[in-house]
């Protein structure tokens, strides 16, 4: 809020509390700032040690402070991805238990979830297009990773559940080479279904 703002990360294990930042406006024993500007710098200068651009930032709590660090953040940091703000009834490690009892990480993960398994399939068909280091279809693919070529392999959740998937992902797990599953409950899914319900990023061409 307008007084301090609290930093914190969740990791599996719970939220993690990093630091507490304070404004001018408060008269407690602490170095202050002259400007909202030099406090919303301090702010950002600590989220930029943790926050890679991929990495969700979700900033909560009460009045207009939040919605002017928002606005303030997208300008000096237009690069910086997976923004989300949540309105609150406090600030802190109360605002951050509030905001996590709303339910509002589980639909930002699934949210990413998404957007990763998109970004994948889109990949492979701009490397289809330009004739690059990737591969399709069952037979292709899986020829591909007995000879060691294959690096990543993208694979539908429909074909997984097959026979045939089961033995791709063993065959992948031997042979050193990644595996994400795409649902098929997104379009990026279904674009995948389309090649044969799989996809190879490749280390090299054979």
């Amino acid at each position: 809020d307008e007084d301090s703002a609290t930093i914190a990360i969740l990791r599996q294990s719970g939220v993690q509390w990093i630091t507490d930042i304070h404004s001018n406006r408060s008269g407690k024993m602490y170095e202050t700032h002259s400007t909202e500007k030099q406090y919303f710098e301090e702010i950002l200068s600590i989220i930029k040690q943790y926050k890679t651009m991929e990495t969700p930032l979700i900033v909560v709590g009460p009045g207009f402070t939040r919605e002017r660090f928002m606005r303030y953040t997208k300008t000096v940091n237009p690069d910086f991805k997976n923004i989300i703000t949540y309105g609150t009834g406090h600030a802190g490690m109360n605002g951050i238990q509030e905001a996590l009892k709303s339910g509002i990480v589980e639909n930002i993960s699934k949210e990413n979830r998404v957007l990763f398994e998109t970004r994948l399939v889109e990949q492979l068909f701009e490397e289809i297009k330009k004739n690059g280091l990737v591969a399709y279809g069952v037979e292709e693919v899986e020829e591909l990773i007995k000879n060691g070529a294959v690096k990543h392999i993208i694979i539908t959740d429909k074909l997984v559940r097959t026979e045939k998937g089961e033995d791709i992902l063993k065959l992948a797990q031997n042979y050193n080479a990644d595996f994400t599953v795409v649902s098929m409950l997104h379009d990026a899914g279904r674009k995948l279904d389309g090649l044969g319900g799989i996809g190879a990023f490749l280390r090299f061409k054979i």
